[in-house]
């Protein structure tokens, strides 16, 4: 952690960041936090006696870094620019956990998010980026769902209609079963988001291909 005291500023016209109020970490407790990196990250800590937590530290040139400060922040505090914070602050690791509630709001606007979020240095995006690969796997894991049961219901064995409704639920309960593992090892793994995502439907491809 830490620790030194700051100058509340405020930028005039400075493209993206008018109007921004802000705080600056110069580059010899940037380095301290996070040795070589020049790319945005988060912190949390305390704004004098406030707790911060995923807070964006963002490269301002020659290694240094600033932290905006919202409203609620300025709020809490109880001041503005030219006054003077301490500032405590260290990594923070916690990865962002959509809920289905964000996900659901987003719809529209999922990708433009995800690079939002990119650029401030968030993590634990996988969660965001397999929903979003999702949506154009999951049309075709209607169809190739539609297919196997086609398929099935076409053959004829002994056991009549109650065998392929046994054989349907086992193959959509193996589906939704390794969709969910599949997710579980992008978010949780290394499993990469376009992977996970369509995972189900390369794996019941073959299994389509072996009920022809």
């Amino acid at each position: 952690m830490v620790e030194y005291n700051a100058i509340i500023k405020k930028f005039g016209s400075q493209g993206e960041k008018t109007g921004w109020t802000y705080i600056e970490v110069p580059a010899k407790y940037a380095l301290r936090l996070k040795p070589g990196n020049k790319r945005t990250f988060r912190v949390k800590g305390f704004f004098d006696d406030y707790k911060v937590e995923g807070i964006a530290l963002v490269p301002f040139g020659g290694g240094d870094f600033i932290i905006a400060l919202n409203a609620a922040i300025r709020k809490a505090i109880r001041k503005t620019k030219d006054a003077t914070i301490k500032v405590k602050i260290e990594i923070d690791t916690k990865e962002i956990e959509p809920c289905a509630e964000l996900i659901e709001c987003l719809k529209d606007e999922l990708d433009r998010f995800i690079k939002l979020e990119e650029l401030r240095g968030s993590e634990g995006l996988n969660a965001l980026k397999v929903e979003r690969y999702k949506r154009d796997a999951t049309p075709a894991s209607l169809l190739l769902l539609t297919f196997i049961g086609v398929v099935v219901a076409s053959r004829k064995v002994r056991g009549g209609s109650g065998l392929h409704m046994a054989v349907g639920l086992i193959t959509a309960s193996i589906f939704i079963l390794t969709d969910r593992f599949s997710t579980i090892f992008s978010t949780k793994g290394d499993l990469h988001p376009l992977l996970a995502a369509w995972l189900p439907n390369i794996i019941f491809t073959f299994v389509a291909y072996v009920f022809l």
